[in-house]
């Protein structure tokens, strides 16, 4: 049904109390055969990201449109399942990327909150690709690393982080500590898989003024 025409989903949306502004997010996917939608059309992988110009959501809003196809040795990956989140300093966004010959993984992105506020362009989303899952230390990994999926940023209104941003997956297997797939392939409730995977973004902003780039 969507042969010749754009696809888009997966909307999320937030308000930020801090700086009073509302966000909005939602992903555009055409002619992929990994998402068999739009397969008539162009290639095309993007976020659309919003944020109201002021507290009040039926005003003006600065909208900004982000690229996120990945080429990995020639294969193009498109952006799935659109996940936000917000600090004082930044704006995050991941996807699961899903190959048009197979493959999966995860990426995250931040891009310059005061700039999207304003309305600017002078910056560029920095972020990171293919995260994979460690055990933790003095854990003896049976068979990771493992590929990540589904990575939220959080919502950090009280910089009680300060300018780190932080990222949460909960294990839906493998779990990095016994090698438990946790129902995948067939293994069913028989193994159990708890637990929460963390990243720590450091330094979203400076590479936008010549500073060093972020740091995960």
């Amino acid at each position: 049904s969507h042969g010749n025409q754009p696809f888009l989903s997966d909307p999320r949306a937030l308000y930020d109390p801090a700086d009073g502004r509302f966000w909005a997010a939602m992903l555009q996917i055409e002619g992929s055969v990994a998402f068999g939608v739009a397969e008539n059309c162009p290639y095309k992988s993007v976020y659309w990201v919003a944020v109201s110009q002021t507290s009040n959501p039926t005003g003006a809003w600065n909208v900004y449109e982000f690229n996120m196809e990945t080429d990995v040795a020639g294969q193009k990956f498109g952006a799935d399942y659109t996940q936000l989140g917000i600090n004082s300093q930044a704006v995050y966004f991941s996807g699961n990327m899903f190959g048009e010959n197979g493959g999966f993984f995860a990426e995250l992105f931040e891009a310059n909150k005061s700039q999207m506020e304003s309305g600017g362009t002078s910056f560029t989303a920095d972020g990171f690709y293919n995260l994979l899952v460690t055990a933790g230390p003095g854990i003896t990994s049976k068979t990771g690393p493992f590929v990540a999926d589904t990575v939220q940023p959080t919502l950090n209104l009280d910089s009680s982080n300060g300018t780190t941003e932080t990222f949460l997956d909960t294990v839906d297997g493998p779990d990095v500590q016994n090698g438990h797939f946790c129902g995948f392939f067939g293994g069913g409730f028989d193994q159990t898989c708890s637990g929460l995977l963390r990243w720590d973004m450091a330094n979203p902003i400076a590479h936008d003024s010549g500073g060093a780039a972020p740091t995960l």
